[in-house]
């Protein structure tokens, strides 16, 4: 697909193409500017400007709307959030968010014993080509949990997009998941995770550590909020002992509880004063220069006494000379 933008004029024009206040394309002393796509998607939909102008005259714009017809599927953009959980006798909103033109309808089902109870099509809202399906539902019992499903369409060519969702009775968090340490000093270790469900109510992260010669956890002082669903969070332990190995767990919990600690992590702190150098570097440091210099005298000492111990062996050099200043006899062989 090529937008194009002709200008009649003399001389010739400096010409963009925008989108919003995006430049797709500039060009100077031209009559012409064009902009492709190998293939345009729905979030390309919209009003596009061709800005024209040039010696003669101050700049002159025209706009173009551009339709893109596609069949719902996921929005990227927004976290899809699959599992959600209330409180018995509280209130839970079902929602969805998806990219579709024309604007989709949303149903949505309660999936009892393989049968497909019609609920009705909730509310939704629109913003250009983004859509949102939700469902409310209020005085959670124990009937309501289990599997629903949305079924979205907007009569394009493919066929309707249909998505399971589960709701369960709120309670702990799950456990995070790969937890990740390492240290990168000898003070401090690294600890990573990603963030799983939070069991209907907003979670927290603790995370414990200690040196694996005692059995006595501590907590980080900082605590971590919770993101948004599969988000990765990192934290930093300070004033750690040099040259010692670590344990690093972590613990999500809400206002029901928790369910447990991560596994164990190791990390072993640097020795003091240890800087790590990639092997790609090129620096040179004071401390390297003075080695290397320590390391080239010591080798050429050795390689000077080894030589002449040879030589003596051989006969070419006498090992001594007399005291009164006269040569000896036998201090040199030709």
């Amino acid at each position: 697909m090529t937008l194009k933008c002709d200008v009649d004029s003399n001389p010739g024009s400096h010409i963009k193409l925008l989108n919003n206040s995006q430049t797709l394309r500039e060009v100077t002393n031209s009559k012409q500017a064009e902009y492709m796509w190998n293939e345009a998607g729905c979030l390309d939909t919209g009003y596009y400007m061709c800005e024209a102008g040039n010696s003669i005259k101050s700049a002159v714009s025209e706009s173009v709307q551009l339709i893109v017809r596609c069949s719902p599927r996921l929005d990227h953009r927004v976290p899809f959030q699959k599992e959600f959980a209330a409180a018995e006798g509280g209130n839970v909103t079902l929602n969805i968010s998806v990219i579709a033109n024309p604007t989709p309808t949303f149903t949505w089902y309660k999936l009892t014993d393989g049968n497909k109870n019609r609920l009705g099509s909730g509310d939704s809202s629109t913003t250009d080509v983004s859509a949102v399906g939700k469902l409310t539902l209020t005085n959670v019992q124990q009937g309501d949990i289990g599997t629903y499903q949305v079924a979205v369409s907007n009569r394009a060519p493919r066929q309707d997009f249909v998505v399971n969702l589960t709701l369960d009775v709120a309670g702990p968090p799950n456990i995070p998941m790969n937890v990740t340490a390492w240290s990168n000093g000898p003070h401090s270790v690294s600890v990573s995770w990603i963030e799983e469900f939070n069991g209907g109510s907003n979670q927290t992260f603790l995370i414990q550590y200690r040196a694996d010669t005692t059995s006595q956890w501590t907590n980080l002082t900082k605590q971590f909020p919770e993101k948004v669903l599969h988000t990765n969070h990192t934290a930093v332990i300070s004033n750690l002992q040099p040259e010692t190995r670590y344990l690093v767990r972590v613990l999500a919990y809400n206002r029901y509880g928790y369910k447990g600690f991560t596994k164990e992590q190791e990390a072993l702190t640097l020795i003091a004063d240890e800087s790590l150098v990639p092997a790609s570097s090129n620096k040179v440091t004071g401390e390297g220069i003075a080695v290397g210099l320590v390391i080239g005298i010591a080798v050429a000492t050795i390689a000077v006494t080894v030589t002449v111990f040879i030589l003596w062996r051989r006969g070419y050099v006498c090992a001594s000379s007399k005291s009164d200043g006269k040569q000896s006899e036998a201090r040199v062989y030709v």
